[in-house]
């Protein structure tokens, strides 16, 4: 779980200051949450897939029909199939009950030539209570945010000496634009058609198979910016230029870590050219994972 530089992280999300475009409102762009199932490939084997650029036919040889669709593992995927891949990716990560994401990395912000760096800091837990810890710093701006989410609701605050809130599930999307366990890689719409302009493989090192996916800024990161805009306090929305996303994973689509690169105009007062970098690791798939300070919320905001 992209992502001010903020993540979410995301997964997650992410920025530092907001951006030079004049733009009024956002609204979320509903995208299937990750306990739903993702229908990707159909009977005839074919992919609901969006083509990237460079993958176009990602489809997978037809089965019969008494069969039911054979997914391939990582290994398996020609080269024609890559766009298959943000799909299969995303199915695997709905399957798992619980997982930690740990996100490090930094935003390095110029303002009229002037370079400063926020740091980015990011917990996330899926679990029957799921957990979100996103906090960032530097010598100009800080910023956090934590959250509980089960079921239908969200407990959240955006300053750690101040109570939580407890809303709707569905308030918390419309105000902060992600959710953590949205069908979206760190935030990015990567399922709509054009969202997604290339995918290739860019490497395979002792069974871990490394993905380069490189988004259309304009068409992936509609909920992205609402969040950044939120998190970060900016003046307007971030106008993104470049998203560059690299998933490891194992043979069977098992997350191994993500790499985000992004590039984007932000304004808090002054406009700011911003690049983000930061790698996600993920650990306890399917494992038990430990909710910071869960029983004392739960009592508290009965939940």
């Amino acid at each position: 779980m992209k992502k001010t530089c903020l993540l979410l992280c995301p997964l997650a999300a992410l920025a530092l200051l907001s951006c030079g475009e004049q733009s009024s409102s956002l609204s979320r762009r509903e995208v299937p949450s990750s306990e739903e199932s993702l229908s990707i490939i159909s009977s005839s084997g074919e992919s609901s897939a969006p083509e990237a650029s460079s993958n176009s036919g990602s489809t997978l040889p037809p089965s019969s029909s008494s069969e039911a669709p054979k997914e391939p593992k990582v290994s398996d995927l020609a080269e024609d199939q890559y766009g298959l891949f943000p799909r299969l990716y995303l199915r695997k990560m709905a399957s798992f009950s619980s997982f930690k994401a740990v996100t490090k990395g930094s935003t390095k912000a110029t303002v009229l030539f002037i370079e400063t760096t926020q740091s980015i800091d990011v917990t996330l837990v899926k679990s029957e209570y799921s957990y979100l810890r996103n906090e960032s710093h530097s010598n100009l701006v800080n910023t956090f945010h934590e959250a509980y989410f089960h079921g239908d609701v969200a407990v959240s605050r955006d300053d750690l000496n101040k109570d939580f809130g407890k809303t709707s599930l569905s308030e918390y999307k419309n105000t902060y634009g992600v959710y953590p366990f949205d069908q979206a890689i760190e935030g990015y719409d990567v399922l709509s058609e054009g969202s997604v302009t290339k995918v290739e493989k860019v490497g395979v090192s002792e069974g871990i198979h490394t993905f380069k996916l490189t988004l259309d800024p304009a068409e992936s990161s509609n909920n992205v910016r609402i969040q950044m805009r939120k998190f970060g306090g900016l003046d307007d929305y971030p106008s993104i230029s470049s998203v560059e996303i690299s998933v490891s994973v194992a043979d069977d689509y098992s997350p191994r870590g993500i790499h985000m690169d992004s590039k984007y105009k932000a304004k808090k007062f002054m406009e700011s050219d911003c690049h983000q970098e930061y790698d996600v690791t993920f650990t306890d798939l399917n494992g038990t994972v430990e909710v910071p300070s869960l029983a004392e919320v739960r009592e508290k905001y009965g939940f």
